[in-house]
């Protein structure tokens, strides 16, 4: 399987209840919908940042910076499947449109976007 996983960080100034609430809105939840509908994915997924007190001590033992607010994730069952994908005018613009609809809540600078293979091995 081919994973596509989006690291997402809010903007400053947005606060965690503004982003939570873009996260599980209608519209950001149709939108992603309609590209289930359209795109060939094997599934979607979200998921948001828990604001426990144990995340932030996590932060602390490594002095890292403040964790993602959310993760989507996208699967493919295979390479070629993405390469399709790619390659259509519906998902281009699919893309678009998320885009746009994040750029008011996501701080694209400090989130992260990237493709990986995922091998389904037993625990």
């Amino acid at each position: 399987m081919i994973r596509f996983i989006h690291c997402v960080k809010r903007k400053e100034g947005v606060s965690t209840e503004e982003f939570r609430r873009f996260w599980n809105s209608p519209e950001f939840n149709g939108l992603i919908d309609e590209m289930l509908g359209h795109v060939l994915t094997a599934g979607i997924r979200k998921n948001l940042t828990l604001d426990i007190e144990f995340n932030k001590t996590l932060q602390a033992e490594r002095d890292a910076k403040q964790s993602f607010d959310g993760v989507l994730e996208i699967v493919w069952q295979a390479g070629g499947d993405l390469a399709a994908l790619l390659a259509n005018d519906e998902f281009q613009r699919l893309t678009r449109t998320m885009e746009e609809l994040q750029r008011p809540f996501v701080d694209f600078r400090e989130s992260r976007r990237f493709f990986t293979e995922y091998e389904d091995a037993p625990l």
